[in-house]
């Protein structure tokens, strides 16, 4: 009993540091499309990806979520649409978020493009506290503790994509506010950049900055990822403040499949209740080939 009880409260502890942030996601770049709609098919073809993230590994019940992001370049509209959503658990609380993405594009030069984005749908929030072990689990007062609720949710961003950079800023569930009826999911804005710096003709390396704030709490993460043999793999360094340091790992498949994998070493007071996080994921980006478009010869080029 003494057990249970230590897992529940840990865990409480953990929802009230969540209550005003969705779930971390370590590999974030890639992920982004959950919280910015801005971000949907940015390589202008087809993106999809899906990860799992299993956290604090060695505490019973502990959290995990499903990652989904996929979208498609409409290139007659100059638009993407796509979908993307989580699917989160955390002790005896289950967070199902689903939104459908639009994203329009505007060409600022040949190697620039700005995107601005809105995403509409739903959360829902369980909380089954009849799933905890209670001395008298037949008190009919367990039962009135579960809550079942739905809430419309919206998400709105901006993004400028570069060959070099990217940079980008989200605002997830509008709806939401710390003073609402529903204040786990608080406005939550996030800021965001990478700058890819090619050092040789097959490395390159890549440092990335991530914010989240609701002005009563803000979180920070940056990273740095080297890509070697022209982006067949990749090796990265991460650290979210005061939560984890982080190892990632990447290996391009081909046919532009790749897989993905990082582990969180935890460096917040939960350190002594877990061996670390995991993430798993797979993504795929195709871009149909760009044909170039047929000229007349000008003598004065030869």
């Amino acid at each position: 009993m003494k057990k249970v009880l230590l897992s529940t409260a840990i865990l409480l502890s953990a929802l009230g540091l969540r209550a005003q942030n969705d779930p971390n996601i370590t590999h974030w770049y890639t992920m982004r499309g959950v919280f910015n709609p801005a971000s949907t098919a940015s390589n202008k073809g087809v993106e999809a990806a899906i990860l799992q993230r299993e956290q604090w590994f060695g505490l019973e019940n502990r959290p995990g979520t499903s990652f989904l992001n996929a979208g498609y370049y409409i290139a007659k509209a100059n638009s993407a649409v796509g979908i993307s959503g989580f699917y989160d658990r955390v002790g005896f609380q289950r967070n199902t978020n689903i939104k459908v993405n639009y994203a329009y594009h505007v060409t600022l030069n040949e190697k620039t493009f700005l995107s601005v984005g809105v995403g509409a749908g739903f959360i829902n929030t369980s909380t089954r506290m009849s799933d905890l072990n209670f001395s008298n689990p037949n008190d009919p007062l367990i039962g009135t503790l579960d809550q079942n609720r739905w809430q419309p949710d919206v998400s709105i961003g901006v993004e400028a994509v570069h060959q070099n950079y990217t940079v980008g800023i989200a605002v997830p569930h509008v709806i939401g506010s710390p003073g609402s009826k529903h204040p786990y999911w608080a406005r939550t804005i996030h800021a965001y950049g990478n700058y890819r710096f090619r050092i040789k003709s097959k490395v390159t390396l890549v440092p990335g900055v991530l914010v989240r704030t609701t002005f009563f709490k803000t979180q920070f993460e940056g990273n740095l990822t080297g890509y070697f043999l022209k982006e067949r793999f990749w090796v990265g360094l991460g650290y979210r403040f005061q939560d984890a340091g982080s190892l990632l790992l990447g290996v391009h498949m081909g046919k532009g499949l790749r897989l993905m994998y990082s582990f969180d070493y935890t460096l917040s007071r939960m350190q002594p209740y877990n061996t670390g996080t995991h993430e798993l994921g797979l993504s795929f980006s195709w871009k149909k080939p760009h044909k170039p478009t047929p000229s007349l010869l000008n003598p004065r080029d030869f």
